[in-house]
């Protein structure tokens, strides 16, 4: 268990969490014609690592990336095993991502994140350092660069990044909030079939879960 410092920016106070990890969502609205900021916080209790959704949409783009953040940053992991060259920090004498930095200098562990890019929308939520750094600012370099930069805040070019904002935010949580549990019941049924054998559940409650057969349709 990863005790995570977070600082609730709406409250002015700041709390740890006993968590493995945080999204913590924060975005300004406008309520009775003044500006609040909204803000919540998922827990998310991970048990291991993720598989991708997605492929990269440009494939070159993508792996040039990554060969210059691994170049910058050094091989190794991070002593809490952070090992994705954009969370470390390049130049440190021994791998350190983001988060273990800040952690070490009592910084806030988040960073804000803007869902359709800066130069096409103010809003913003707050997610781990390490995530936006090789998760969703990641997912942004793969926009067409006029999308991301809209230089002539063309209001279509503004959709379009909304769009890719939203289904690159839908696969960040998808991998970080479902996927581990797909993980675990696979591991689960592979301990409980060596146990009890195959079909282990035909004497259990969780037979009324058993997928139907054609023959039984």
């Amino acid at each position: 268990m990863i005790h995570r410092h977070l600082e609730s920016s709406a409250a002015g106070r700041s709390k740890t969490l006993p968590v493995d990890k945080c999204v913590y969502f924060s975005m300004w609205k406008s309520l009775n014609g003044k500006p609040r900021q909204v803000s919540c916080v998922l827990k998310i209790y991970t048990g291991g690592g993720f598989s991708e959704m997605l492929p990269p949409r440009n494939p070159r783009a993508a792996y040039r990336r990554e060969a210059i953040a691994a170049r910058r940053s050094g091989s190794g992991s991070c002593d809490c095993g952070e090992s994705r060259p954009e969370a470390l920090i390049p130049g440190s004498e021994s791998p350190i991502c983001y988060a273990c930095d800040r952690r070490r200098n009592v910084r806030r562990l988040t960073d804000a994140h803007h869902i359709a890019g800066r130069s096409n929308s103010p809003i913003m939520i707050l997610v781990p350092v390490n995530d936006h750094r090789s998760e969703l600012s990641k997912a942004q370099y793969d926009w067409p660069k006029k999308t991301l930069q809209n230089p002539d805040r063309s209001p279509l070019l503004t959709g379009a990044a909304h769009l890719r904002g939203f289904a690159d935010l839908m696969v960040y949580l998808l991998k970080s909030f479902l996927l581990w549990v797909a993980d675990m019941l696979e591991l689960l049924d592979t301990i409980l079939e060596q146990k009890l054998g195959r079909k282990w559940w035909k004497n259990t409650k969780l037979k009324t879960f058993e997928p139907k057969s054609k023959s039984d349709a």
